[in-house]
């Protein structure tokens, strides 16, 4: 157990902190990281600022190339609220610190090793190991020093010492106590729910987070600290005249029940999913495909769609379904990302687009982002339309109207919401 708790520390530090993008984490520890590898930045009238390397050191140009903090640090981070962590090579440990867009140690750290971005007024950073001066060893497994918190003053807000610290996030971040169990605080510092667990991700955009409690039990949380079943609650929020339907299951096979339990769709389906803008898809057994598609509250098939081996849920109007894959006829697991044509389709069933994409993501406020055939990355808008007018090598979720992309030529930029 401490073992891996220590590749988790090793591989959560690591993502924090790396002076270059985020590589895609695969295993168990994905979603965990998923959060950390987000990339923040301030946008000032000169312009977005991003980092460069040059003859093995760090500083910032802007969007014209234009060299605004000369190359002179150890490691740079982004800007997030108006400032990045820097720090200095060795021997100039008095350089190490955040800075502002122009160069100036706002807040200097001479004895931080690491430091998270700035959310919300605060920041985790870690501290030099307790009685060490050596440089510590990242492929090290051993933890490297205490989290704090710190505001913009660079003072230690909570005055307590943390395993790991993620960033702030609505108000709540996840932190691990020495003790060895995560919480979430509040930004007093406090408990913000009075329980601690074995681990607990991120609150999704359903307002749900992952969490495996003290007794094993693997669940969700919603954001008022109560356990939930994720599917019930989402059935809630969806209600109509029927009142709300959920997803059951019994005996491998799926159906509908409503708030008192009473069956309204019959259990005969090999899976279901939730019910959003008054749609569900479901997944016929082998044999009965013509089963498969999106139902309505009285369970009549409106959407057929025999081919499709997996769906999303609506969102704006469409829906990203994943139909069965170019060089297999064999279907594989239900749910299972699977790399076959992903095309989005209206409430008709129509591939609106007459395009299909590698991976795809659901619409957000108009906006998606999708893998093209070729590898690239895009975003797209609801008319199918390329709002960027161009590809990119990866690209991160919007972060409000703005947005960290790979250009084709290895850069990182930031592009604004048109």
């Amino acid at each position: 157990m401490k073992k891996r708790l220590y590749a988790l520390v090793f591989l959560v530090t690591l993502s924090i902190f790396a002076t270059t993008a985020c590589t895609s984490v695969h295993g168990e520890v994905a979603e965990y990281l998923e959060l950390s590898c987000k990339i923040f930045v301030d946008v000032q009238e000169w312009g977005t600022l991003y980092r460069f390397e040059r003859n093995g050191l760090w500083g910032f140009k802007n969007a014209s190339e234009n060299i605004v903090i000369e190359p002179q640090y150890y490691t740079v981070h982004d800007f997030s609220e108006g400032l990045a962590f820097v720090r200095g090579v060795r021997g100039r440990e008095d350089q190490t610190g955040f800075i502002d867009f122009e160069g100036n140690l706002a807040i200097p750290l001479p004895t931080v090793i690491h430091a998270g971005h700035f959310s919300e007024g605060f920041a985790p950073v870690v501290v030099r190991p307790w009685g060490k001066d050596e440089e510590p060893s990242y492929f090290s497994h051993q933890i490297t020093g205490p989290f704090i918190f710190i505001n913009r003053e660079g003072h230690n807000v909570f005055g307590d010492e943390f395993q790991i610290a993620f960033p702030f996030v609505d108000g709540l971040a996840e932190v691990i106590r020495y003790r060895g169990n995560m919480e979430f605080i509040d930004i007093t510092g406090q408990n913000a729910f009075g329980m601690e667990f074995k681990w607990a991700d991120r609150f999704d955009e359903d307002g749900f987070a992952w969490v495996h409690l003290l007794d094993g039990t693997r669940t969700h949380l919603d954001r008022n600290g109560n356990i939930v079943d994720r599917r019930d609650a989402i059935a809630r929020a969806t209600s109509n005249e029927w009142g709300s339907l959920r997803p059951a299951t019994r005996d491998g096979l799926w159906g509908f029940h409503n708030d008192s339990g009473e069956r309204v769709i019959e259990l005969q389906f090999r899976h279901a999913n939730s019910f959003t803008e008054g749609l569900a898809f479901v997944q016929g057994f082998e044999g009965r495909e013509y089963q498969t598609g999106f139902i309505d509250y009285t369970g009549e098939l409106v959407i057929p769609l025999p081919n499709a081996i997996s769906a999303g849920r609506f969102f704006e109007g469409f829906a990203l379904v994943i139909n069965r894959r170019w060089d297999c006829e064999n279907e594989e697991v239900v749910n299972r990302r699977i790399p076959g044509p992903h095309i989005f389709i209206d409430r008709t069933g129509q591939n609106v687009f007459n395009q299909e994409f590698a991976d795809a993501r659901h619409f957000i406020d108009g906006i998606a982002r999708v893998q093209l055939l070729n590898g690239n990355i895009a975003f797209i808008d609801t008319s199918g339309e390329n709002v960027f007018g161009q590809e990119f090598l990866a690209a991160r979720d919007f972060v409000g109207d703005l947005v960290a992309v790979t250009l084709l030529d290895g850069r990182e930029v930031y592009r604004a919401r048109p």
